[in-house]
């Protein structure tokens, strides 16, 4: 299936739901579309699932998600709540070892201004969620800037790969964890990517506070990253984590680097930063650190 170079504003559920089990071969796939202002995600994918063994693939790419999840915290959304780009296998009893999740590619996407009002610390909002079980996830070369909640996510899923991201002004950059038991986070990689100023006050997000947070992973590697922190770089949440590798990660306000970054308005030149975030939606976008 390919969904292709559309345009969807303002459905008061997904803007793209799959649901589909998949034989080898099969592609889900969305591609260079605009999609904006839906009660729940941009783009989800529940359950999806191989008929038997090994299924096909999804992909997301090249899209603009904006302003999405603004049910959330209302009757509509029926309890529920949805990043700009959301992944979900269910829990670990819901799942079959026979029909594992396919594998996703989300690459070279643009999230911004997902925020709900009326639930605005709520955990399920943001940027990109790889939710319950949906393992081996590659998130790459996206840019999430302005969300309300976290930037991106990984919770109870494995083999989460996040290589080359750009995370700028949202409530926290990224958040990695596992609630236990039947469930785990395992073997989770954060490469190369640009974290900024994630941080867009108390009242926009659930207050992790930090460019990254992790809490009960084991095998976590973050390597290569750069940031200016808005409150904190790495923020660990108890003590459950285990075997987590931080390594050539290079702080930007300490360590000037050689080549101009300009993401989205922020323009940065050695460690000093200049400008400020472009919003989308002034509403609902994040706020930078000044100048």
């Amino acid at each position: 299936m390919l969904i292709q170079g559309c345009t969807i504003l303002d459905v008061g559920g997904m803007g793209v739901l799959f649901t589909a089990a998949t034989v080898p071969g099969d592609r889900l796939v969305v591609s260079g579309c605009t999609i904006r202002g839906c009660g729940q995600a941009g783009v989800s994918a529940y359950k999806t699932r191989a008929a038997s063994g090994w299924g096909g693939y999804g992909l997301v790419e090249n899209c603009l998600i904006s302003e999405c999840n603004r049910l959330a915290g209302t009757p509509g959304a029926l309890g529920n709540a949805a990043c700009g780009l959301h992944l979900n296998d269910g829990r670990r009893t819901e799942t079959d070892p026979a029909h594992p999740f396919i594998l996703w590619t989300f690459k070279g996407n643009r999230i911004t201004g997902c925020a709900a009002a009326l639930s605005p610390k709520n955990e399920d909002s943001g940027g990109i969620a790889v939710d319950f079980n949906a393992h081996g996830a590659s998130i790459i070369e996206n840019v999430i800037v302005g969300n309300w909640g976290k930037g991106g996510y990984a919770l109870n899923a494995n083999s989460t790969q996040w290589i080359r991201n750009v995370f700028v002004g949202n409530d926290s950059g990224l958040v990695v964890s596992s609630e236990g038991g039947a469930e785990s986070c395992l073997n989770t990689v954060i490469r190369e990517n640009i974290f900024l100023y994630n941080w867009n006050g108390a009242d926009r997000g659930p207050g992790y506070d930090a460019e990254i947070a992790h809490m009960n992973v084991e095998g976590l590697t973050i390597a290569r990253n750069r940031y200016l922190a808005a409150r904190t770089w790495i923020r660990q949440i108890g003590d459950g984590s285990r075997a987590v590798v931080e390594k050539d990660n290079a702080d930007l306000s300490e360590a000037p680097v050689a080549d101009p970054i300009s993401v989205d308005g922020v323009v940065m030149r050695g460690n000093a930063v200049i400008g400020r975030l472009a919003m989308v939606s002034p509403e609902v976008g994040g706020q930078m650190a000044p100048s």
